[in-house]
């Protein structure tokens, strides 16, 4: 299932310092374990939650990584489902759980100060 989520950005928000896009491109599967796997392909990065509520958290703090969103700004901005995304996500939460089609190899990645790439196991 792939549907975009929208930017829900504070009007007294600076936004001119980040580079947020105002949507992003989700696909939502519930994997054999039952756990629900958020995928956004474009930016590369994957996150899972054990209900819809944990992977809607977990899938904005992986936007506020990607675009180094500071812990200050992060109640501000939310990126949230559109009505038709949220049916969708109840039915798949909802669904009996399955193989992926495909494979996922998920590396993790942290910055350190000088913004070097280092994996993590």
């Amino acid at each position: 299932m792939y549907d975009t989520i929208k930017a829900n950005k504070s009007k007294n928000m600076n936004k001119s310092k980040l580079k947020l896009p105002n949507q992003i491109a989700v696909s939502i599967q519930k994997g054999e374990s039952e756990a629900l796997v958020a995928v956004l392909e474009k930016y590369d990065a994957v996150t899972e939650g054990n209900s819809l509520t944990e992977l809607f958290f977990n899938v904005n703090d992986l936007i506020y990584t990607i675009f180094d969103v500071p812990k200050k700004l992060q109640e501000d901005i939310q990126f949230i489902p559109s009505k038709e995304a949220q049916i969708a996500m109840v039915s798949i939460a909802q669904s009996q759980p399955k193989k992926f089609a495909r494979q996922f190899e998920i590396n993790r990645f942290i910055k350190n100060d000088s913004y070097q790439r280092i994996a993590m196991v």
